[in-house]
């Protein structure tokens, strides 16, 4: 038997060089920003076409205090997720409150009768509302157009969890640009992480659902799966939050594809109406006027009547739970769904599953659609096994 050379036929990520001690040089660094004062601690996340390294040090005055570095390799990190939030409740509140005050304080209109010069204190109380006004009104602004984003690394190492165990995690906070996340965006720090800086292709986007502003959108590329969810307000003009989690495609599982009627959950329903009216004819007025009603005046009848309620009524919680789990879900329309199986862990006291991410598909999506997408999912996962290596 002929040994076969193994080829390589991708490009590798672009090369940083060495530093002095013969290690390589990171390609790229994401620095922790919290966008304040000036912190004793630094902490950033370091890519190099090896390794990943998480350095974090306090110094005073150029003294190094404490220094903590971790490394992993590549086969080592599992997913990125980011979780930004353009809009800020708080802010919001503080502003509208400001401007309470300040109209409040600079008019009359809320005396009766008018009073002319204003009193000093309303004077004061109209200028901190104005005060408060621009302030918050600024944070506000600030915070949309370039608000935090809280970034996480899931490492393949295990910890200790209350009641369990799971995945470790790096964490990290930057200033983002922009109010919105996409892949290969500019906050998108999974390109860096699970990309290794190389060219990176959209592949397919699928949009889930839109339930109350929320969205749900899968974006598959050559190299990675990553789910987004945003979340908008008023007529969808606002971002109020916008998540993106990115898996590499090694870490699949599996995928599951479920486009079903919800038959169960329609039977359990006819069920549960069919007791409800059961006890309403049976224990009508008209009813209750017959000797042999069981909702008259025997009092054994009546409690033999109500423990039989009370059995059809607890059947009918167990119906409705078991029918959820069924085919087809909750609802009384065609739904469809697509389950990514991950090969980390999700925690979860005393218990130990995989993690996974669903997408919910539009309303009466054509048949077949679910499965498309589940397909084409497990086989970017082996186009990208097979280009790693050629035999």
């Amino acid at each position: 038997m002929a040994n076969v050379r193994q080829v390589n036929l991708k490009a590798g990520p672009p090369d940083a060089g060495l530093d002095k001690d013969g290690n390589e040089k990171d390609m790229i660094q994401y620095e922790n920003n919290l966008g304040c004062c000036p912190s004793p601690d630094s902490r950033y996340i370091g890519v190099t076409s090896q390794q990943l390294s998480s350095v974090t040090k306090t110094s005073y005055c150029k003294i190094e205090t404490a220094s903590l570095n971790n490394y992993y390799n590549h086969s080592d990190i599992r997913a990125v997720h980011l979780d930004k939030a353009p809009w800020n409740d708080f802010y919001f509140f503080m502003t509208c409150l400001g401007l309470l005050v300040m109209l409040f304080g600079f008019t009359d209109e809320f005396s009766d009768p008018p009073r002319d010069p204003l009193p000093d204190l309303q004077l004061y109380l109209g200028i901190v509302g104005l005060v408060i006004f621009l302030l918050f009104l600024a944070k506000l602004v600030y915070q949309y157009m370039r608000p935090k984003v809280f970034a996480s690394i899931d490492t393949a190492r295990y910890g200790q969890m209350p009641c369990g165990w799971g995945n470790l995690s790096e964490a990290l906070v930057f200033i983002g640009k922009g109010p919105g996340v996409d892949v290969m965006s500019a906050d998108d720090i999974g390109q860096g992480a699970l990309s290794l800086l190389q060219n990176e292709t959209v592949i397919q986007r699928h949009e889930g659902r839109k339930i109350k502003g929320e969205l749900t959108e899968v974006i598959l590329t050559d190299k990675r799966i990553s789910v987004r969810r945003s979340k908008r307000c008023c007529c969808n003009l606002i971002l109020r939050q916008d998540q993106l989690s990115s898996y590499k495609l090694e870490e699949i599982a599996s995928t599951t594809a479920d486009q079903s009627f919800p038959l169960w959950w329609i039977l359990a329903t006819i069920w549960f109406l069919g007791v409800v009216i059961g006890y309403f004819v049976e224990c009508s007025e008209e009813n209750q006027a017959l000797p042999d009603a069981v909702c008259g005046t025997d009092k054994a009848k009546k409690d033999e009547w109500m423990n039989l309620m009370y059995i059809f009524a607890a059947l009918s919680v167990i119906f409705f739970y078991m029918a959820s789990n069924m085919a087809g879900g909750v609802g009384y329309c065609r739904r469809a769904f697509v389950t990514i199986y991950f090969n980390s862990p999700m925690y979860m006291p005393f218990f130990w599953m995989n993690k996974f991410e669903v997408l919910e598909l539009p309303k009466l999506v054509a048949q077949g659609r679910a499965d498309k997408i589940a397909r084409s999912i497990m086989a970017a996962k082996d186009r990208k096994a097979k280009s790693n290596s050629y035999v």
